[in-house]
């Protein structure tokens, strides 16, 4: 198979799942699409040692449904889909032609929540909560996941500062949504420097391995880095020998 890159669209609307699409275009159909119908989302039973989540993602979720919009190319695609024969221009051009109606009624961002709890209610037509649904549990699952992980980090430093660096642990678009959830469950900064521009983070790191091994030596590149950032320098000590370079980073701060 040969997979051929193309430029991203502007529109997310076909960033769901087949069946929302097949659902909202079954209402139309059988009439139903206008009724008013309430989702929720929902927080249910949490595994041993994770009773609690720090509920982030809301403003997010509230922009893409708010912005939420088919292309002409998108329709166009749809229509071509054999599942799809059987509709007509009509729902088609509904579909074409949506926007998002209805009201969404949700915690705030950075809200901790316990099991068993309402995080968000969309209350509109059918068919439309229908079209938001895979989106919203994705940006809502995905962002409070981050920010309640690095909340338990924070409250097991016992008061330590907590810098985030997850950059490489996740495409760099969401890096940096990342790095401010982070940050509103307690980190002091993050090493992600698109987040401290965007957000007024404060902006930390250190060094990598390749930098050390770049020199002939530990302490001579500490030294040198030490150098360069007189005020500001952090030690990476675990390149070779975790106790060595410990001793190597006192040697040079002294």
């Amino acid at each position: 198979m040969v997979w051929v890159v193309q430029e991203k669209e502007g529109s997310l609307a076909l960033h769901t799942d087949l069946y929302q699409i097949s659902m909202a275009l079954s209402y139309m159909k059988s009439g139903k699409a206008d009724e008013q119908a309430v989702f929720e989302l929902c927080l249910r039973a949490l595994p041993p040692n994770r009773n609690y989540l720090v509920v982030t993602g809301i403003s997010e979720a509230l922009q893409f449904a708010s912005s939420l919009r088919f292309t002409k190319e998108q329709i166009d695609y749809l229509k071509s889909l054999p599942q799809f024969s059987g509709f007509s221009e009509r729902e088609f051009a509904r579909l074409a032609s949506f926007r998002f109606t209805g009201k969404i009624i949700a915690v705030k961002d950075g809200t901790i929540m316990f099991q068993n709890e309402p995080i968000l209610y969309v209350v509109a037509p059918r068919w439309q909560g229908q079209l938001l649904e895979t989106a919203l549990l994705g940006i809502i699952r995905a962002h409070t996941r981050h920010s309640s992980k690095a909340s338990r980090v924070v409250d097991a430093a016992g008061g330590a500062e907590i810098y985030e660096f997850g950059s490489r642990h996740i495409s760099p678009e969401l890096a940096v949504v990342a790095a401010k959830e982070a940050c509103v469950s307690g980190c002091a900064g993050t090493s992600n420097v698109a987040a401290g521009m965007a957000y007024g983070i404060l902006v930390k790191g250190t060094m990598a391995h390749s930098f050390v091994m770049g020199f002939a030596s530990e302490a001579e590149a500490f030294r040198a880095y030490a150098s360069a950032y007189p005020d500001s320098s952090v030690f990476l000590v675990d390149t070779y020998d975790v106790e060595k370079g410990v001793e190597n980073a006192i040697g040079v701060a002294k």
